[in-house]
C-alpha cells in the first residue's frame, strides 16, 4: 500500500544506511535525497528484500522472488518535459502512447544530451498504427524505435471482451506470419 510516508528523522540509523548504499547519488531525486518516485526505485528494490520511506511514497517490505538474473529494465513514460527528463535521466527506455512522435523523440534526445546518458543503451517503444505493416515498422526503427505494441482488439469496450480467444489467436499468428518474420530483428 503506498501512504505518506515518515520524515527522514523517524527512519531508523539501519534504514538510513541502507538508502545510502541502495541511493549513492543524493542528486538523483529532487529534495528527498534521491527517494523521490521515479528516482531509480524500481531498479533497486530488485534487491532481495527492501522497504521504502520517502516524502510521497511509503512501501512495506517488497520481496522479489526468484530475483531476477539480470536487471529488470525500467520504462518510464509520458509526454511532458518533466516525464522526459525522468525517462533520459533515469529509465532504460520510454514509452510512448501518442504525439508527434519525431517532435517526441528529438526532445527526449536532447533531454538525453542534457543528463549525460545519449551514449547508454536505451529501449524506445511506441503504440503506433504503423506496427501493423512491414513498412511502417522499418519507418518507425528508422526513427530510433526499438519496440512496438499492437493489440487486436478495441480496448476501450466496457464490459467484458466478447472476441472469442480463437480470433485472437488466428490474428496473433496473422500478425506473425506478415510483420514479424518479414522485419530483421
Amino acid at each position: 500500500m503506498l501512504r505518506s510516508s515518515a520524515s527522514e528523522r523517524d527512519l531508523p540509523e539501519t534504514w538510513k544506511a541502507a538508502r545510502r548504499r541502495a541511493f549513492p547519488d543524493a542528486s538523483a531525486g529532487p529534495s528527498d535525497g534521491g527517494t523521490s518516485p521515479g528516482s531509480g526505485l524500481a531498479k533497486r528494490l530488485v534487491l532481495r528484500v527492501g522497504t521504502y520511506h520517502g516524502k510521497i511514497f511509503d512501501l512495506p517490505p517488497v520481496k522479489i522472488a526468484p530475483v531476477p538474473s539480470a536487471p529488470i529494465p525500467v520504462l518510464i513514460g509520458g509526454h511532458s518535459d518533466a516525464a522526459l527528463r525522468r525517462a533520459a535521466r533515469l529509465g532504460d527506455g520510454w514509452l510512448r502512447g501518442g504525439g508527434d512522435l519525431p517532435g517526441l523523440l528529438a526532445r527526449l534526445d536532447e533531454q538525453r544530451r542534457r543528463a549525460g546518458t545519449a551514449g547508454r543503451p536505451f529501449e524506445v517503444h511506441v503504440i503506433s498504427a504503423d506496427a501493423y505493416t512491414v513498412d511502417g515498422v522499418r519507418r518507425l526503427a528508422e526513427q530510433g524505435v526499438t519496440d512496438v505494441i499492437v493489440g487486436f482488439r478495441w480496448p476501450y469496450r466496457p464490459g467484458p471482451d466478447p472476441e472469442p480467444l480463437e480470433h485472437k489467436i488466428t490474428q496473433l499468428r496473422r500478425f506473425a506470419d506478415s510483420v514479424i518474420a518479414k522485419v530483421p530483428g
